[in-house]
């Protein structure tokens, strides 16, 4: 941990964006500035648009409308450039990216959906964590804000991050603004530069392709605006945390087509596990550019740079987890960290031909690595002892992807068309290396005893350091692998409005993909490789009925496919994965259209499963089919205002997810880490214009998870749980700058409890538990200006 390291980065940008803001330097003069953002006074641009149509009126006041005499209120910030949605945000009258807003009111559309279509106009869930929400929270990665959508799970730890279970089906592939993040990026992703983190729910292959069938996660970042805002915050906190976060956004040209956003964070904190520690540094610049009043580019770069020592959690005792204390580790002191960088570059090109018609061109380009050595478990006896060995892991990758889309209304003998036509192209490469001293995979079960260690009785020091320094060359124990994927796709959907109350989706998408990988290894005796080629038509249609404006009854069904890697035990090639997908259920906007809720029923069934197979050995891995999948359920999700003061996110997920057809000893099985009942409730409570406590802004949450099984074949479970989280924020101006100061806590009944088992990375599920944090508190200043 280094204090002054953050500390001394706070100043330095907070000393960097007061120039800039006051000085005038990127937006001519401080006239100028001051001009634009009508500090304090009410102004037809500061006000909340409205939108045209009725239905959509929201009544929202600016806070600089509802200032006392001889107060100062930071300006509303009018969004004059498209960016999330998929329209100019003018139009949106929540307007949530607006930084000053503190509503939990989503906006009517979602960039996820690539159209124009309202989402209480579409046959599919979608849901939604705003900016606000994970400010409130305090949420550091994804992971934390995910905990807000229904039937999804982390089951992950810090340093990879990125693996989740929906609708009880694992999800690997994560979405950055529509465009697909290739698996190479094997690290835990920032929530500093996201605007916000929606869920596409069920196979979703028409929009984006070869993904997995729970759902799909898009991460939308901020973009540029044309009026200044600029914030800065500090954390800290139990176990050491202190986290810098950083946001700045400013017109460049006086002629206002050209905009920045600055965004990021740093964060260096210990941990509640022992020997484990954080330094994470997300850097993410933006630029935006109003070519003319018909076309805009945003350009974008994101560098993330992850150290820790990886955390691969602990064995299960039994069929339970072990009794033993949730910070005790089994790794070393002097174990070495874990490392993780990637760089991308994008850019977003939006054409509008007129009110109806528009052109998308998104595109990125990621290079990533991932380099890991530590001492992992690899078996353990009965009477407790743990058997590790020496491990070096490096994966190294680069992938971009590209689309290309043209969205457009018209009508047609009486019915209305919301259109939706393009392709996309995906390339992802990597090269994985694995080597291990003292290894089970290389030395049948002779393990090397002098790094045994007993989980009741932990007696630490063993390792020797150089072995950490040998096993990175070590040529009796290595295995190599490099996987290329090529991916093109062509889809339409056209959702047709029939009567104003009526709507019927239709479309589909052909994809053609090819995965090669090779698996040079010694203990191969030559290199062999393989070569899989497949293509793949994936319908959706849906219907959707609103008898009332705040009302929509909607079912729909979809399919997906994926491509499988791997042979099996008689080293035949496994078949494609296919998934199809039934779901029904209710949308509603209530209390003017600022609360909207979600009941979904759901039946999805995931066909050519693999697992890797028990004896799958790094010199020879293989994979076994387990045949079919089913998971079905029920999910509620809501968000938004009840009343001005009243904020709330809620969902509930109860989901059937087990083995119906396929392999004989998991036939049955329930799918691992998928609890039966689950959910969250957060209500916050903002003091906003009252006499004695304006200002004033508190938060409570309650997260109820169920029992889950930890593995494939259901040999012990994880323990359901509890959890309560609260948080208090006072606000104030002081001259043109808003302080805020925030109470986090965390588990406050410091209940012991388990997120999930590892199914990606570091070890079997039975000795990788992933466990949840004990009570923490996190403070927090943040200064708005």
């Amino acid at each position: 941990m280094n204090i002054d390291k953050s500390c001394s980065l706070s100043f330095a940008i907070l000393f960097a964006l007061s120039t800039q803001a006051f000085a005038g330097t990127l937006s001519g003069d401080l006239n100028t500035v001051t001009e634009n953002s009508d500090w304090g006074e009410n102004s037809e641009k500061n006000d909340h648009v409205q939108k045209k149509e009725e239905k959509y009126l929201i009544p929202i006041k600016s806070e600089a409308d509802t200032a006392t005499d001889g107060e100062t209120s930071l300006p509303k910030v009018t969004v004059e450039a498209e960016v999330e949605s998929e329209s100019n945000p003018e139009d949106d009258p929540y307007n949530n990216l607006d930084p000053h807003n503190k509503d939990y009111s989503t906006s009517y559309k979602s960039s996820t959906t690539k159209t124009n279509t309202p989402l209480m106009d579409s046959p599919f869930s979608l849901q939604v964590v705003p900016r606000e929400v994970m400010n409130d929270q305090r949420s550091t990665t994804i992971k934390d804000a995910l905990q807000n959508v229904s039937g999804v799970r982390s089951h992950s730890n810090e340093q990879e991050g990125y693996a989740y279970t929906i609708r009880g089906f694992d999800v690997l592939n994560l979405y950055r603004n529509s465009l697909q993040v290739p698996l190479s990026i094997a690290t835990t992703q920032e929530t500093a530069n996201l605007e916000s983190v929606q869920v596409l729910k069920g196979p979703s292959s028409i929009l984006f392709g070869r993904v997995d069938p729970g759902g799909t996660i898009n991460m939308v970042t901020k973009s540029p605006l044309f009026e200044p805002y600029h914030s800065l915050s500090q954390e800290f906190g139990t176990f050491g945390h202190f986290r810098t976060v950083w946001d700045s956004t400013s017109p460049v040209t006086k002629n206002g087509d050209l905009a920045y956003r600055f965004s990021g964070s740093y964060q260096n904190s210990d941990t509640y596990r022992d020997f484990q520690s954080i330094d994470r540094l997300l850097i993410s610049p933006s630029l935006l550019w109003k070519i003319s009043e018909a076309t805009d580019l945003k350009l974008e770069v994101q560098y993330l740079n992850n150290d820790s020592e990886t955390d691969v959690g602990f064995p299960a005792f039994g069929t339970r987890p072990a009794n033993i204390p949730i910070r005790r580790s089994f790794q070393e002191a002097n174990d070495p960290n874990d490392s993780s960088f990637h760089v991308l570059g994008s850019y977003e090109l939006t054409h509008r031909f007129n009110n109806d018609w528009t052109f998308h061109n998104r595109f990125h380009a990621v290079q990533s690595s991932l380099t890991k050595n530590n001492l992992a478990p690899v078996g353990m006896e009965n009477n407790g002892t743990l058997h590790r060995q020496y491990q070096y892991q490096k994966l190294d990758g680069e992938a971009y992807a590209t689309n290309f889309d043209i969205n457009g209304k018209f009508e047609l003998f009486g019915s209305k068309h919301d259109v939706l036509a393009g392709f996309d192209i995906f390339k992802d490469h990597y090269n994985y290396a694995f080597t291990a001293l003292g290894s089970q995979f290389f030395n049948g079960n002779n393990y090397d005893s002098s790094l045994d260690i007993n989980i009741f009785r932990p007696v630490y020091g063993r390792a020797d350091p150089a072995n950490f320094s040998r096993v990175i060359t070590n040529p009796d124990a290595a295995f190599f692998s490099n996987v290329g994927i090529e991916q093109f796709g062509v889809y339409f959907q056209d959702n047709i409005t029939l009567f104003d109350k009526l709507h019927i989706l239709g479309g589909g998408r052909h994809d053609w993909a090819t995965l090669a990988s090779s698996f040079p290894s010694k203990f191969a005796g030559s290199a062999s490789t393989e070569e899989v080629t497949d293509e793949h038509f994936s319908p959706r249609v849906g219907i959707l009925y609103q008898p009332k404006d705040w009302l929509s009854v909607y079912c729909s069904w979809s399919n997906s496919f994926g491509l499988n890697n791997g042979r099996d035990k008689d080293g035949n090639l496994v078949k494609p994965q296919t998934a199809e997908q039934w779901e029904g259920g209710l949308k509603t906007e209530l209390f003017d259209h600022r609360l909207s809720a979600t009941l979904a029923y759901f039946y999805l069934t995931k066909n050519n499963i693999v697992i890797t197979d028990p004896n799958s050995t790094p010199q020879n891995p293989i994979v076994r089919p387990i045949g079919v999948s089913r998971s079905q359920g029920i999910e509620f999700d809501m968000v938004g205002q009840i009343t001005d003061n009243l904020g709330v996110i809620g969902n509930y997920a109860y989901t059937d997810g087990r083995v119906t057809f396929g392999d004989v000893d998991l036939q049955g099985k329930r799918l691992p880490n998928v609890a039966e009942h689950s959910g969250r409730l957060f209500l916050t409570y903002d003091f906003k214009n009252h006499d004695v406590m304006d200002g004033w802004r508190f938060g409570l949450g309650i997260t109820a998870v169920g029992s889950r099984k930890g593995n494939a074949l259901n040999t012990f479970i994880l323990p359901g749980f509890a959890r309560f989280d609260a948080f208090a924020a006072y606000s104030i101006n002081v001259g043109k700058s808003r302080i805020t100061a925030q109470l986090n806590l965390e588990n406050l009944t410091d209940k012991k409890y388990f997120d999930g088992t590892d199914s990606f990375f570091n070890a079997a599920s039975n000795l990788a538990i992933y466990t949840g944090s004990p009570f923490a508190a996190k403070g927090t200043i943040r200064v708005e200006f």
